[in-house]
């Protein structure tokens, strides 16, 4: 078949998960069809199901199972970043209260960020390594200089989940872990964010017409009139679980983000910012160099700042019409309260 484009990078291409998607390939009739008369859109179906499957099978190889331990020295801890869920706040509490070595947008700034070799880099009171894998090329050159299985850094954070797959393997997984916010009160932060912060680098674009077109047009909206818009980023969560940025979402796609869910994250909620921070240090067995006293002081500090500002209330116009848009987020955000329930036995 002419044009075969795996949307992951080749390394994360195994021979069991190309096997298995040439079988479903022939089982479902695409290669029988010969070279003549062929139908485009099949094609580009072909294109998007060697997609879907490559990336699938890049999770399930890559990162590790939440239900089996974290092993120093093996696996990372890998933190997805849901944008305007805390991650600053994380990012914070991981620097300041246990002094760990992070992998974030820190790594693309100083004289480092594009040596050859991976380095320390000692910044804002905290220690960083010269990559940002906050966005796909930062990835990319994370693959290319070995950071997953460096032993270097502690933590790495990302909103690209499936690319960011391509840092591991199956002998040095990562493991997910992060913080869910309500879909709702989260736009709002993501609206305020945009409206009063000139450094536009902190977002994963959301929008196919570019950074200045999508955040002009808001500058002059109200967030009811950003809320009704096509800049509106509907079912963000979704989208970027399952690496179907443009795909249009139905219950399935659903079902296999709740299953990813299940089977390979750590549940965080910002509204139990303090027994999820516990759960993450007790399960990658972090330990803070602090008194007892001075830790729980340096926590304390952070979730004070957990995001809490919402100007409606439920019911409103607004917070119906988000309800409606991000639908299969709401969804997301029901079934992550149900497993933060469930792994509580994990921490008995």
């Amino acid at each position: 078949m002419k044009h075969f484009h795996c949307y992951v990078f080749i390394a994360s291409c195994t021979l069991s998960s190309i096997s298995i998607i040439l079988r479903k390939l022939y089982v479902s009739n695409w290669f029988m069809k010969g070279t003549h008369g062929v139908n485009h859109a099949d094609e580009r179906s072909v294109h998007r199901f060697l997609a879907t499957q490559v990336v699938a099978s890049v999770l399930e190889e890559n990162f590790g199972d939440v239900s089996e331990p974290f092993a120093k020295g093996r696996d990372t801890a890998f933190f997805w970043i849901i944008p305007k869920a805390d991650a600053d706040i994380m990012n914070g509490f991981l620097q300041k209260c246990l002094h760990l070595t992070q992998a974030t947008r820190v790594g693309s700034l100083g004289p480092s960020a594009q040596d050859e070799k991976l380095e320390l880099v000692y910044r804002e009171g905290g220690k960083y390594v010269n990559i940002d894998p906050t966005n796909v090329e930062g990835i990319q050159r994370g693959v290319q200089l070995g950071l997953g299985r460096s032993g270097i850094v502690d933590v790495i954070h990302s909103s690209f989940l499936h690319e960011a797959g391509s840092l591991f393997n199956r002998n040095n997984p990562g493991k997910i872990f992060t913080l869910f916010h309500h879909p709702v009160p989260r736009a709002f932060s993501i609206f305020c964010f945009i409206k009063h912060n000139t450094n536009r680098a902190y977002f994963p674009a959301f929008n196919s017409s570019g950074y200045d077109a999508f955040f002009g047009n808001i500058d002059r909206m109200t967030f009811e009139q950003y809320s009704k818009s096509n800049l509106f980023p509907e079912n963000w969560m979704t989208r970027f679980l399952l690496g179907e940025k443009d795909a249009i979402l139905t219950q399935r796609h659903v079902s296999d983000a709740k299953e990813i869910m299940r089977k390979k994250f750590l549940i965080g909620l910002t509204n139990r910012v303090d027994e999820s921070l516990d759960r993450f240090v007790s399960y990658f067995g972090w330990e803070s160099t602090q008194s007892a006293v001075e830790y729980i002081e340096c926590k304390k500090e952070f979730i004070t700042h957990v995001s809490t500002k919402w100007p409606a209330v439920e019911d409103s116009n607004i917070w119906n019409i988000i309800m409606e848009k991000n639908e299969k987020d709401i969804q997301l955000y029901a079934y992550a309260t149900e497993l933060f329930e469930e792994q509580r036995s994990m921490f008995r």
